[in-house]
């Protein structure tokens, strides 16, 4: 990989908008998201959106955000067509890990396809592990046959087992104890669940021994489906439940259900009894990469 041009890497502005936005038109054969979110990625206080210019002008651009003080996510890496392949992705990446640390993370993260070899060359090149691999599976949305909810969001007195079901979960030992959705993963921590719990976002089986069946934390959708951040249940349950939050998405109104689950066959076969398929074209596997930004970066 040669480095030999470099570039002007600066916070970006609102003038490089139509030149960043003109190189991701044809990202992915569906196109790419960048334009819906350029403005609140420039605007955000916490993270940084960077861009690399060659001669004034923006040819390659990253978004450092802050999902919590000390939790960095990576995303949103572009270099215009034209000048890949020169060493600007990786000089891109270097100054977002660096920023990352400045803005006080502790731990830097991000997601990328199994099939994304150039993202993985630079990401363990910069001393980044794989520690994760994941499915996005998306359910279209059935039928809410009714008007109650299918699923019922449990409360703080569920709190004791909702901890030792969670906290203590194979599935969250498979994800090295990361949950997310929309490609954007952090730490699931007590503090963490005890907010979603008291947001209403941890929701059951509505049957009465809950212990004993099974839980899903969601969040507010954002885009075009019911994002299910982490799924918590075995057997028959598990279908149950994968089954009920597609109708939880009909409920809410939504056409899908998107469900993030580890890398696991049987897992996977559960979901797709469930009418879930894989969201990722060609099919592929999401890989978590991480590093502690406590340590030497590049």
């Amino acid at each position: 990989m040669s480095d030999d041009l470099s570039l002007a890497i600066r916070p970006a502005r609102a003038a490089d908008k139509d030149a960043v936005l003109a190189f991701c038109a044809h990202t992915f054969d569906d196109g790419d998201y960048l334009p819906e979110v350029w403005d609140e990625w420039l605007a955000d206080p916490k993270g940084r959106l960077l861009v690399g210019a060659l001669n004034g002008v923006a040819v390659g651009a990253a978004k450092v955000t802050m999902l919590t003080p000390t939790e960095a996510w990576l995303e949103g890496l572009r270099v215009d067509e034209r000048y890949r392949h020169l060493g600007l992705a990786w000089q891109l990446h270097v100054r977002c890990l660096q920023t990352a640390r400045d803005l006080g993370a502790k731990a830097a993260r991000l997601v990328t396809s199994s099939r994304n070899t150039a993202v993985h060359r630079i990401a363990e090149r910069a001393g980044m592990r794989h520690v994760a691999s994941c499915l996005d599976m998306v359910g279209p949305a059935l039928s809410s046959q009714g008007v109650r909810a299918p699923l019922v969001p449990l409360k703080a007195d569920d709190w004791p087992h909702v901890a030792a079901r969670v906290l203590r979960s194979p599935i969250l030992e498979m994800t090295h104890g990361l949950y997310g959705a929309w490609w954007c993963w952090q730490a699931l921590t007590e503090a963490k669940l005890r907010a979603h719990l008291s947001q209403g976002q941890v929701l059951s089986l509505p049957q009465e021994s809950r212990a004993t069946t099974g839980l899903a934390i969601t969040l507010e959708a954002r885009w075009d489906a019911l994002p299910v951040a982490h799924l918590e249940a075995t057997g028959a349950h598990l279908e149950a439940l994968a089954l009920a939050l597609r109708r939880q998405a009909s409920y809410a109104r939504l056409p899908a259900a998107e469900v993030v689950i580890p890398d696991d066959a049987d897992l996977r076969q559960v979901l797709e009894r469930a009418g879930y398929k894989n969201d990722m074209k060609p099919e592929a596997v999401l890989w978590i990469y991480e590093i502690d930004c406590a340590g030497a970066l590049p």
